[in-house]
């Protein structure tokens, strides 16, 4: 009885093991895929290149500026296009992806270059991506920036 009982427990293990490990390396390919479009998305950015931000953004793709502002796929891509919003660097310093089937989210530490409407701006920013897989490519909706401010030292604290 012993012996069936490990016959049968190594024959579950032989069947399921590979299916395990081909589920871990979709999730690693996926997250591989979101990077790259991250990381796309932000030399797309620095360049100017409108028409890779066009094959970056979904259709209905929203950013949430550091002021708090919505803006749509459209008036981003034409901000970018003007002019108006123009980066010189972005470094990303940080990355994390978790991916949910065909959506991924990922945080991002960046460092940041620009000029914003002729103001320049520079610093750091948490990025939130939200990105879902659209056929056999990845495309970003969502992008949320929240500026790093520096630590209050007492005297900016005014203690």
């Amino acid at each position: 009885m012993k012996r069936l009982l490990m016959i049968f427990a190594v024959l579950a293990l032989a069947l399921v093991a590979p299916e395990l490990m081909l589920g871990q390396t979709r999730k690693a390919h996926a997250e591989q895929q979101v990077h790259d479009l991250c990381n796309s998305l932000n030399q797309a950015l620095v360049k100017a290149d409108v028409p890779a931000l066009d094959k970056i953004f979904a259709d209905d793709f929203t950013i949430i500026r550091p002021n708090g502002m919505v803006v749509s796929k459209t008036d981003a891509v034409k901000d970018v296009e003007s002019g108006k919003t123009k980066f010189e660097s972005i470094e990303e310093l940080d990355s994390k992806i978790r991916i949910y089937g065909n959506t991924a989210v990922v945080t991002t530490l960046e460092k940041t270059s620009a000029q914003i409407g002729g103001h320049p701006i520079s610093g750091q920013a948490r990025n939130t991506y939200v990105c879902v897989k659209h056929g056999s490519r990845w495309l970003v909706v969502l992008r949320q920036i929240t500026p790093v401010l520096p630590p209050k030292t007492e005297a900016s604290a005014g203690k």
